[in-house]
């Protein structure tokens, strides 16, 4: 697939292509591997276009009726307001955008409504959030990159051209890489999350506002820290990622249990 992509002429689809190739990479593992369900894939991919064409459009119009004054808190020079706006913007407005075609899910279903479905859409939608906001950070790359050029050759003239260029061609395959490789499982595992507890609100029919709250707060605080600690640390960055999927993978068990009771060994047996 990546050399068929690569055949492509025009080189900014190439990268999309790219990008999109190690999304759906990404979609397989989630449904084989980790929830290994056999719940078809037309419903997901609908919602991964969903938030890609749809979902971030609106937010990003929705930004533009939000007051400077949060929206500029994850950019602030103070440590604690950035953590704020972390949390309370990136974090609440990202997850929020994620976990509609979840909500659209249930609303079509109602009690028909698949727990596994619950979660597969959720995950969907938040590789696709990853994918089409990849495309929109890999332009802010090139310019990256040429800001670096030009920063070098400011500073040391012609003999600045070949660091300038190096600088810049690494920064924007790395943070490429990066975006394509770890950032989009961050993004599914956060929704991921969220779609669990709705789907135990679904399933238990308790405390269902209760669960949808927590299943909001906990990958918003998540992923707010996250974004946080990305400017001040980033190996406890990776811890935040690591610990969040050790979180989801757990609450996939506690699902699973509820959904698949233990098989009675003794009367097996006897059977």
């Amino acid at each position: 697939m990546p050399l068929l992509i690569t055949s492509v002429n025009d080189p900014n689809m190439r990268l999309v292509g790219m990008l999109f190739f190690f999304a759906m990479l990404w979609c397989g593992f989630f449904r084989g591997v980790i929830v290994k369900t056999n719940e078809k894939v037309l419903l997901p991919v609908a919602a991964f276009f969903y938030t890609g064409i749809i979902g971030i459009p609106a937010l990003l119009f929705i930004y533009t009726f939000l007051p400077n004054i949060y929206t500029g808190l994850s950019d602030s020079d103070n440590h604690i307001a950035r953590l704020l706006g972390c949390v309370f913007h990136t974090g609440v407005c990202e997850e929020l955008c994620k976990i509609v075609p979840v909500v659209i899910y249930i609303c079509y279903k109602r009690k028909a409504a698949s727990p596994y479905m619950i979660l597969l859409v959720g995950i969907f939608s938040g590789l696709g959030f990853a994918a089409f906001e990849n495309i929109i950070y890999s332009a802010a790359n090139v310019d990256t990159a040429l800001l670096y050029l030009l920063l070098e050759v400011d500073r040391d003239g012609a003999d600045g051209l070949v660091s300038g260029v190096t600088l810049g061609v690494h920064g924007a395959m790395i943070n490429v890489m990066l975006r394509s490789v770890s950032l989009v499982f961050a993004d599914a595992i956060w929704t991921a999350i969220f779609s669990y507890f709705i789907a135990t609100a679904f399933v238990s029919g308790e405390r269902r506002f209760v669960l949808c709250f927590l299943g909001f707060a906990v990958p918003a605080v998540l992923h707010g820290s996250y974004n946080w600690l990305c400017s001040v640390q980033p190996v406890f960055a990776a811890g935040i990622i690591a610990f969040s999927f050790i979180l989801f993978y757990g609450y996939l068990l506690k699902i699973r249990q509820r959904l698949e009771p233990p098989v009675d060994v003794n009367a097996t047996v006897s059977t």
